[in-house]
């Protein structure tokens, strides 16, 4: 959204997410960790702030948690 609060929009569409999310350090990016279906289970994905697709960053067979852009 703009500063002003004008021009909303839903970055990631999925309702299973964890209120672990992150900016990119230049600012371009979204990090977040989405919940998987199956107990235990999440992956951290990332979408790009001007729009895009939302990418799969991790694939372990357990929960990942966002730790940082590093």
């Amino acid at each position: 959204m703009m500063a002003d609060g004008s021009a909303k929009r839903r970055l990631v569409p999925d309702l299973r997410i964890t209120p672990m999310v992150d900016w990119s350090p230049d600012g371009r990016e979204i990090a977040f960790t989405r919940l998987g279906l199956i107990e235990n289970t999440g992956h951290i994905y990332a979408v790009e702030v001007a729009g895009g697709a939302v990418r799969q960053v991790t694939t372990t067979p357990f929960r990942d948690y966002l730790g940082n852009w590093r």
